[in-house]
């Protein structure tokens, strides 16, 4: 797949560097801020959205992987081939005995066993890892071809060159965290007009991570935290109550035990419908969780 800023027209403002294959600069000063979505980091939020996608892609190529499906296939079809063709020792009460004379009766057999299960499982992962990065693909491209507008509400390819005009409230719902210069996490939020109602207000989190190598740090609670808040200011008090959704992949165990942390609950659980054979046969779930929370009015 073509890098992102390849399919993204040069910004007309210096973006921070985001790139996620280079480590972060050690010589930078240790500080570390938050800061709103702004022309210069655009496209540091588009990379790092995209990274996200691609976390939970390699979260469903080590579930599907070792799924028991796929190592009963695998161990199914070893024994349909081989077994036929294997001397099987006899008189032997010893379970050590016995395996060590099946061993010795049959050794081409057994390495050609190895071999053949070697190339049957790199086939099989090959294949798997193919289908899961075709779903995953789709997803990327169709947020790089809109510019991250469905993630941002905005083009950031206009907010990379200072185009965007009138909304700052987009912008605000946009929380980047910056360490050492570079930006590693971000969490943006949008009203769902839908599911908001007179008595509450309903805001999505439409993307949410961070770098791999910081998942166990926090920072993913305190995005959560942040969206909370913002939520709040958002509604301005206007209604009694406040909620928060998110939909996530079943697969994702770090960050449903985030959420479980922060009060949050999982309201609906449904097959993953981009793909049947995800969805269907191994089992990811698509999950939906949310948190609702109390405003206490300032009104006398």
């Amino acid at each position: 797949m073509a890098k992102v800023q390849d399919q993204v027209k040069i910004p007309s403002i210096q973006q921070v560097d985001a790139n996620l294959s280079k480590p972060i600069n050690s010589d930078a000063p240790p500080t570390i801020f938050q800061s709103n979505l702004k022309p210069e980091y655009a496209t540091a939020a588009l990379n790092l959205s995209v990274d996200f996608i691609k976390q939970r892609q390699s979260l469903a190529n080590k579930y599907i992987l070792w799924h028991p499906f796929v190592l009963s296939s695998i161990m199914l079809i070893i024994s349909i081939i081989w077994i036929p063709r294997l001397t099987f020792p006899h008189g032997f009460q010893s379970l050590t005995q016995w395996f060590y004379h099946l061993f010795l009766l049959n050794k081409a057999q057994i390495f050609t066993i190895i071999i053949t299960a070697s190339m049957l499982i790199s086939l099989i992962f090959t294949s798997l890892a193919r289908l899961v990065e075709a779903t995953y693909k789709s997803q990327i491209s169709s947020i790089i071809k809109q510019n991250g507008e469905p993630l941002f509400n905005i083009e950031l390819n206009n907010l990379a060159q200072d185009k965007i005009e009138g909304h700052k409230e987009d912008l605000d719902n946009t929380n980047i965290i910056i360490y050492r210069n570079t930006p590693i996490a971000l969490i943006s939020i949008n009203e769902s007009s839908i599911l908001s109602t007179e008595e509450s207000i309903t805001m999505t989190i439409t993307t949410l991570g961070c770098r791999k190598v910081y998942l166990k740090s926090g920072l993913l609670g305190d995005l959560i935290d942040w969206a909370m808040v913002r939520t709040e200011r958002v509604n301005k008090g206007k209604k009694p109550h406040c909620k928060l959704i998110i939909e996530i992949e079943s697969v994702d165990a770090i960050l449903r035990s985030v959420l479980v942390s922060k009060g949050f609950k999982c309201f609906s659980r449904t097959r993953l419908d981009t793909n049947r054979i995800l969805g269907g046969l191994f089992g990811i779930k698509k999950e939906l969780w949310g948190v609702q929370f109390h405003i206490k009015s300032t009104k006398k």
